[in-house]
């Protein structure tokens, strides 16, 4: 608005006298001063405006931070009762593990001995098995001598009858 009334001044001025010549270079001068200082005020605005818009980005960043946090201490919170819960029943369990330990521990010395002979067995039976796996490798090497010997035999035979047909 002071930018449009200096304008109007400006024409005004323009029409009269070379006294006013000189104001009206003043006034322009002016105008310029206050045309430049308008775009600074303009620049700074925007510059507001765009720090306004991080900041309150941040601000809501923060506001879902805060809300997540607390939800997690919410979770938490149910988890130490849970867990506390937790530890009270496996303390008990535990009481009553160890009154029975004594029992477990005669059994253990039972299956120690049944696992003992298990051992022995599978020792056993793995020699067992290298006996057999041993023997069938001789096998079948020995079958593969054999089906070589067919095949030089079965050559032999088909030459034979192929000299036989030639001969008649």
């Amino acid at each position: 608005i002071e930018r449009d009334a200096l304008q109007v001044r400006v024409e005004e001025l323009r029409s009269g006298s070379t006294n006013s010549q000189e104001m009206l270079l003043a006034l322009e001068g002016e105008k310029a001063s206050l045309s430049s200082r308008l775009e600074e005020a303009t620049s700074q605005i925007e510059a507001k405006d765009t720090e306004i818009s991080s900041l309150a980005g941040k601000v809501q960043n923060m506001d879902n931070d805060i809300s997540a946090l607390t939800s997690e201490k919410t979770d938490l919170q149910s988890q130490l009762e849970e867990t506390t819960a937790s530890y009270k029943a496996i303390q008990i369990n535990h009481e009553e593990c160890y009154s029975t330990l004594g029992s477990v521990m005669a059994e253990k010395e039972s299956l120690s001995s049944t696992v003992i002979d298990a051992e022995s067995r599978i020792s056993a039976l793995t020699s067992e098995l290298d006996t057999c796996k041993s023997d069938h490798g001789d096998i079948k090497s020995q079958l593969a001598e054999v089906k070589i010997e067919r095949d030089a035999l079965q050559v032999r035979v088909e030459e034979l009858r192929s000299g036989s047909t030639n001969s008649q």
